[in-house]
Order: C-alpha cells, then structure tokens, then sequence
C-alpha cells in the first residue's frame, strides 16, 4: 500500500510539474500572439495588411487564452487531488519546488538490463516476498497432513503426592507418594480416507500458489520489459526533442529578423512562433515520459515507498 500511495503521489506531482511547464509556455506565446495581433490591426488600419491575417491572429489569440484558463483549472484540480493524497486539508497551499529537469541525467544513467532489474524485483518487491511465503506456508501444511498417517509415540508420566487429615497439622501428616510412566504407540489404520483427502486438497492448494508465484513473476517481467523498452524510446526522443527546440529558437530568430527587416510576412513569424512553442511542448512531454517511467520503474523493482 505504501508503494502504491507513493505512485500515485509521484505520478500527480510531475504531472503538475509538467502542466506548470506547459502554462509557462503558453502564457508567453499568447503575449507574444497579443503583439502581433496588436501589429496585425496596425498594418490592416494603414492598408499594408489582410484582414485574414489580422483574423487569424485574434484566432490564434483566442485559442491560446482558452488554452491557458483550461490548464489553469487543471492544475488546480490535481493540486486538490494531490493534497488528498497526501492528507493535506484543502486550504492549505501547495509549492511544488522541483523542476521537471531535476536528476533527468542521473535517472537515464540507472538504465538496467531485464534481467538485473528481475534480479532486484525479486528482492525488493512486497508482493513477490508475499506469495512466497504464502507457497512456503502451504508446503508446510501439506508435511503437517502427511505426518497425520505415521504412527505416533508418546511418553506418559505422573508423579502425585497426597495426603487427608480433618486438622492443619501439617508436620503430623502422612505424604503417601504414586508416580508411573510408560509409552503410548497409536497407529493409524483407517480413517475414512480423511487424511489422504485433506493431503490432497493441500497438495493442489500447493500447486495454486506456485501457479499464482509463476504468474506474478511473469507479470513483473513483462512489466520490466515494457517499461525498460519504453525507456530507451524515451532517451532518444529527449534527444530529438533537445535538438528540434534548439532548430526552432534558430528559425524564429531568423525568421523574427527578417520580419523587422521587411523582408518576412507577419503569418511567417507567426508560423515560427508556433512551431517555437510546439517544438518546447514536445521536449517537456519528453522530459516527462522519461520522469514517469523512471518513477514506474522504481515501482516495479520495488524501490519506491513512503
């Protein structure tokens, strides 16, 4: 339960992180969509404009804005949900104070193989350890059944001491002592074919939790497998990402000075601006695929708790 809760801790945290992120973004594309529709409506009143262009910038203006309160309403929701979690009264405030950068270097240094991150899993996971002691606690009770068809020997004894009088003079009294002790031997002949049934219901009760150890050993290793897999995807786009949003600041300063110059289009500046903030969406959307399934993975080996 531990683990789980602090799954799901994990998981509405970077998701804030990352809406956080994402507001930051858009709140500086639409002031920036707010000078050129303000640019727009300039050049339309002097003549040297469209007015298709001005309208797609009060298009593009207004989405934005709607963008921005949406997410807004996001992130105060799962601000509520995080302080259910964990147990936090509503009123209280919340100041999430990691980035969503934080340790991403350290995180795609700790890449495993299937195989060391099974071998960890093994160790670390509760619910793994669970069903193991669950087998090994049938085993027992199966070798405790079958010892109820061998014969029992047992060692009986008794030692007394008594004494009767109708006075309290103790030191008078007569202390008359018996004591025997002898061996018992019971063996068992028949008994309804109880014992063999209830041997045989353990047995299969036995074979249930290795079936269940089994299945939950191949679960965790797809888990792993998937996860891990998801991993190295993941890597290579922060890669791409990083090298995109380096190609998009590039072409909108470019395209931003040809523009004061007068040799670009306000729709070409606009085009670059959007392709800027969508280039910078997409390496926060990679940054956080990598989060989360660093956070899953330390889940599935077991590592993550309170």
């Amino acid at each position: 339960m531990k683990s789980r809760v602090a799954l799901g801790v994990s998981i509405r945290y970077l998701d804030i992180l990352m809406m956080k992120r994402q507001l930051d973004l858009l709140q500086q594309s639409h002031e920036r969509n707010i000078r050129a529709l303000k640019d727009s409506r300039a050049l339309l009143a002097q003549g040297r404009g469209l007015k298709s262009d001005t309208l797609r910038s009060f298009i593009a203006v207004e989405n934005l804005r709607s963008s921005v309160s949406y997410l807004k309403n996001t992130i105060e929701v799962s601000g509520i949900e995080l302080k259910r979690l964990i147990g936090l009264d509503e009123p209280q405030e919340l100041e999430l104070t990691d980035e969503l950068e934080s340790d991403i270097q350290t995180n795609r240094n700790e890449f495993l193989s299937i195989d060391e991150a099974l071998e960890i899993a093994k160790t670390n996971r509760n619910d793994l350890n669970v069903q193991q002691l669950a087998l090994e606690l049938q085993q027992q009770k199966l070798s405790a059944t079958k010892a109820e068809l061998l014969p029992k020997l047992s060692i009986i004894g008794q030692y007394q001491v008594q004494a009767q009088a109708d006075n309290l003079k103790f030191n008078e009294y007569v202390w008359p002592r018996t004591s025997f002790l002898g061996l018992q031997l019971s063996v068992p002949i028949y008994s309804g074919g109880r014992s063999k049934s209830r041997i045989s219901q353990a047995r299969i009760i036995g074979e249930q939790e290795q079936l269940r150890l089994n299945d939950l050993k191949d679960e965790v290793n797809t888990t792993l497998a998937n996860i891990i897999s998801k991993w190295k995807e993941a890597s290579s786009q922060l890669e791409i990402q990083i090298t995109t949003v380096q190609s998009a600041e590039l072409n909108h300063q470019m395209t931003e000075d040809r523009f004061k110059n007068g040799l670009g289009s306000r729709l070409e500046l606009t085009d670059a601006e959007l392709a800027l903030t969508q280039a910078k969406i997409n390496y926060l959307q990679a940054l956080y695929n990598l989060r989360i399934l660093h956070t899953e993975l330390q889940h599935a080996l077991g590592l993550l708790e309170l």
